[in-house]
């Protein structure tokens, strides 16, 4: 395909453009998540077929969150790979925690995270999940740093659908 078939201009943004993430992440297995609709122009509008009577789980964390997207291009420059890393923080560590945390380590996720411009991201996909690190601390800041992890051949897809909590 001609490379230059698919470029088009990107419009100036005039307005706010708020940092970081919301204080909040959508997590569900990715064995949950029965089918993901289409994306058009990098959105997908329409919900996600869950399992039956799965949900997805919310994560408070504190302010200050991240989502940072890296791409590599192989040698050839015929492949492209992004790495998507949401790092965050949950407060106060607690056996409880420590225990949900624990279980949830791992690939195999697939998780929403929602930018403090309301744009909601997807990351995850159907036999390609999110890994999550947690880790723990108890210096100043006394919780969990977590770090999500997602590397896929395209940046994450907007997500307006609803999400069932």
């Amino acid at each position: 395909m001609d490379c230059c078939a698919l470029l088009a201009a990107i419009e100036k943004h005039c307005g706010t453009n708020a940092g970081y993430v919301k204080p909040s992440l959508k997590v569900i297995c990715g064995d949950d998540v029965e089918t993901i609709p289409a994306a058009t122009a990098g959105v997908v509008t329409t919900a996600l077929t869950l399992a039956d009577t799965k949900t997805f789980f919310e994560w408070a964390v504190a302010q200050k969150g991240t989502l940072v997207v890296e791409s590599s291009i192989s040698d050839d420059g015929s492949t492209v790979e992004y790495t998507s890393t949401i790092t965050v923080f949950v407060p106060k560590a607690t056996g409880a925690k420590s225990d949900l945390l624990s279980n949830a380590a791992g690939d195999g996720k697939f998780v929403i995270v929602t930018d403090k411009n309301g744009v909601n991201w997807m990351l995850g996909e159907a036999e390609n999940g999110c890994t999550v690190k947690p880790g723990m601390v108890a210096n100043e800041k006394n919780g969990y740093p977590i770090t999500i992890t997602w590397t896929s051949n395209r940046l994450p897809y907007a997500y307006t659908g609803p999400i069932v909590l």
